[in-house]
């Protein structure tokens, strides 16, 4: 059974980050991103919250699910890492790819 944790991310707090430490990783982990207004929270998001989204814990589990509302684009370079990548902006998702392989060390 897939484990599933819900983050509202804003640029104020941290909000159910502490929650992140809670998963058994050993386990596949579903991450659902809960914002209305997420584009522009991701604009908006610091070191530590990136730090926290993207952390080593996630890292070596690489089963993550980054799900946003009606998803449809092309996660091929997320697969490689044994992520599924779905967002609803191309321009957001490419984002959010830089910076995931920003944490992992990657060359573009």
């Amino acid at each position: 059974m897939i484990q599933s944790i819900k983050i509202k991310i804003d640029y104020h707090t941290h909000n159910n980050l502490s929650e992140l430490n809670k998963l058994d990783l050993s386990k596949p982990v579903k991450l659902i991103i809960m914002d209305h207004n997420i584009i522009g929270s991701l604009k908006n998001l610091n070191e530590s919250h990136l730090e926290s989204l993207t952390s080593k814990n996630f890292v070596k589990a690489k089963k993550i699910l980054l799900h946003q509302r009606q998803a449809n684009i092309n996660h091929n370079l997320l697969k490689q890492f044994g992520f599924q990548h779905y967002l609803t902006k191309p321009f957001l998702a490419n984002e959010l790819i830089e910076l995931i392989n920003k944490y992992l060390g990657v060359k573009a």
